[in-house]
């Protein structure tokens, strides 16, 4: 990769082979396989720092289940590429976190370790939900059937999708204050999310009731 733009009359992006690519960036669905850990619906937010290529490399995954509310992951990811930082400012994962958990073998190892514990609460029919969920599901090279965005979810109601940090809509929502710290916390933030979902829920339910 060339120098930052602001230092070079053209941008020089890195150059890959077709083999490359496709090794990085293969999307895979949800396998068709259930389990007794399966879930009907769950949430999901991760954290993202930039790896050395320029591309976004998940650090942290979180799943709960939606209608429980219990925590089914929530671990640090080691990223399986060099890495130019965390974003630590926004994802609130630090170098000494990430070795820590490594060295105690607490962390996830790379994003397709990730992806594969997901699939074990996850199948076709899952219901996976998430605020700008693309993101999260980029990040895992990951196709999913049935997904809802609570950005989406809040942009029909507002008319428009500016504007709708998800704490915005917390504050806005549940009355909750959330990302105050430093950087985010993708447990915080998922449940949040799972939160307003059910806030919406319930304002549907009671629009078809006095309708």
């Amino acid at each position: 990769m060339g120098p930052p733009c602001k230092q070079e009359e053209e941008h020089k992006p890195e150059q890959r082979t077709l083999k490359e690519i496709s090794n990085r960036w293969q999307y895979t669905a949800t396998p068709s396989s259930t389990t007794k850990d399966t879930r009907k619906a769950v949430v999901i937010d991760c954290e993202m720092g930039t790896a050395a290529s320029g591309d976004c490399e998940l650090i942290r995954l979180t799943l709960i289940d939606y209608f429980s509310n219990h925590v089914l992951i929530d671990k640090l990811v080691w990223p399986d590429v060099p890495m130019s930082h965390l974003n630590t400012k926004w994802s609130g994962v630090t170098w000494k976190m990430m070795h820590e958990a490594r060295n105690k073998r607490k962390c996830v190892f790379g994003w397709r370790n990730a992806r594969s514990l997901i699939w074990k609460y996850v199948s076709p029919e899952t219901i996976v939900i998430g605020h700008g969920v693309k993101s999260d599901l980029t990040s895992l090279r990951w196709i999913h059937p049935r997904v809802i965005d609570t950005l989406i979810v809040e942009g029909d109601n507002h008319g428009a999708t500016t504007g709708l940090s998800l704490k915005k809509l917390a504050e806005e929502r549940l009355g909750r204050v959330i990302q105050k710290g430093r950087g985010h916390d993708s447990l915080e933030d998922a449940t949040a999310t799972r939160d307003l979902l059910h806030w919406n829920v319930v304002k549907i339910i009671e629009g078809l009731t006095e309708a």
